[in-house]
């Protein structure tokens, strides 16, 4: 029987899984170092460091665009403001596009998105979710009081237990894949 063991080597950006097998000594060949090297193709893992990141960013977006929550029994008493249609048509072109609410899928994806920040601890929590939202890195440096590349180096090992631990439990991320498709699906009575 043959016996192999895999290995993992990293080259730059690339990584790469190569197996060192002993065959059977009548199919032994040897290469220019005089061992026996074997290819092996692992299957494609959907998730990586930029996918999670990604799917964060979407989740802090969708977070932002929920209404606040207003406390029962109080209202306002200001008018509303009245515009004229030059101050409509500045807005229009120049002023930021404010999406409405989310769908209640959208809010279910955000959810399951952040239920991955359990696994860590409240600082690291609170590192993804301000990367997630696009704060600054000076401002997490004042507000952690550590410096970019501590802060950089346990986003990076955040992301990557993320990552370890969605390619063991859906490796190639079909149910997230459908979540998503269902949170930007136009649903049409």
């Amino acid at each position: 029987m043959a016996s192999t063991i895999l290995t993992h080597r990293e080259c730059g950006r690339f990584k790469t899984f190569v197996s060192r097998a002993i065959p059977l000594k009548a199919n032994r060949t040897t290469s220019l170092w005089g061992r026996n090297w074997q290819m092996k193709i692992l299957p494609t893992l959907y998730w990586n460091e930029k996918i999670v990141m990604g799917y964060l960013i979407q989740a802090a977006s969708i977070h932002r665009r929920q209404p606040e929550p207003r406390v029962a029994g109080y209202h306002t008493l200001w008018p509303p403001m009245l515009r004229d249609d030059w101050e409509r048509l500045y807005d229009i072109i120049h002023g930021p596009f404010r999406m409405g609410p989310p769908m209640p899928a959208e809010v279910t994806y955000s959810e399951r998105v952040m239920e991955w920040l359990g696994l860590f601890d409240r600082s690291r929590q609170q590192i993804i979710w301000m990367r997630a939202n696009r704060i600054p890195w000076k401002i997490l440096v004042d507000e952690f009081d550590r410096s970019k590349v501590s802060l950089w180096r346990d986003l990076s090992e955040s992301l990557s237990v993320i990552k370890y631990h969605l390619n063991r439990i859906d490796p190639k991320g079909d149910d997230f894949k459908a979540l998503r498709s269902r949170a930007w699906s136009v649903s049409t009575p």
